[in-house]
């Protein structure tokens, strides 16, 4: 999957407009119901990567790899496509308006090809279309860390303690996760709260008594602000225009100020439940944590004081 951003231009992109309904029809058609946005951003991958790479047909479409793999940039969209918030957990996509008229040999492919791959996934599971979606995946890591996430979430929902899981499956997974971070490709400040992460997860694993559910936190919170850097990486989006790749890297500074405050609150809340055998830079994000939070405590009482 070759990446790097290019630039739309104003004109329609006939291509786009033909790929964008021919997914959202065609699973009416036979699934009985407008696409949920998992399935259509995944299906619109696949479908872009398999014209581009077997068929020579580059829709450019706009999208970039961020939390839960490939996704489409929404409104860089045809208008038509339609984004249906119907809980805050399920959205569906739709189209709204003319059904695009371009009929041509290129337009006979690209509905022979979603047509395979609506066939293809309409019986399997969401994760499964996800799998291949993270075949294609920039860095090994992305799909390690997917693997440890959904590790963590079946222990973290499991009715009765599985056992000998932390050993055998949690903390293998964990490694192999951070032994596979590239380093090389993302700024120091990424891999320093990386091995943050990594760290204070080896402890609360050798911890009998593991708290699922911050570890089910802790790594759905370095995985988002991971994804923000992700995003912006030249390797990781296509068509996107520069000023929206630079509004996405404005963000960073403010996303790791975010991290850094929920990391050394959920730090100081485990130290404060159990004793830790901390040091180094776990040590002094604790520290520093705790010594904020006596500033603003001392804070608040000298102004009611006044």
């Amino acid at each position: 999957m070759a990446f790097g951003g290019e630039s739309l231009t104003e004109e329609r992109n006939t291509l786009l407009e033909t790929t964008s309904y021919e997914v959202i029809k065609q699973h009416g058609e036979i699934i009985g119901q407008p696409p949920t946005g998992l399935y259509f951003n995944k299906l619109m991958s696949l479908t872009y990567t398999e014209l581009k790479e077997k068929r020579g047909i580059n829709i450019k479409l706009p999208h970039c790899w961020y939390r839960y793999g490939d996704e489409v940039v929404r409104y860089l969209m045809p208008r038509e496509v339609q984004w249906n918030h119907e809980t805050p957990i399920h959205t569906s996509v739709s189209w709204k308006g003319e059904a695009p008229r371009y009929e041509d040999v290129t337009v006979n492919q690209i509905r022979e090809v979603v047509a395979q791959n609506t066939e293809k996934y309409k019986d399997l599971t969401k994760e499964e279309l996800v799998d291949d979606v993270y075949a294609i995946a920039p860095f090994d890591f992305q799909r390690n860390f997917r693997q440890l996430r959904l590790n963590i979430e079946k222990y973290n929902s499991a009715k009765i303690e599985i056992a000998n899981y932390k050993e055998a499956v949690l903390l293998p997974s964990l490694k192999r996760t951070i032994d596979s971070y590239p380093e090389k490709e993302f700024p120091k400040e990424v891999a320093e709260r990386i091995y943050n992460y990594a760290e204070l997860m080896n402890i609360l694993l050798e911890i009998s008594a593991f708290n699922k559910e911050i570890g089910l936190e802790l790594t759905e919170d370095i995985w988002f602000y991971f994804s923000y850097f992700l995003r912006v990486h030249n390797g990781c989006y296509e068509n996107v225009p520069k000023d929206t790749v630079e509004y996405w890297k404005n963000q960073l500074e403010d996303q790791t100020y975010k991290f850094d405050r929920i990391f050394s609150d959920i730090l100081v809340y485990i130290s404060n439940k159990q004793s830790l055998k901390l040091e180094g830079n776990l040590l002094k994000i604790l520290n520093d944590r705790k010594h904020e939070k006596e500033e603003e405590f001392n804070f608040i009482e000298e102004f009611w004081k006044d």
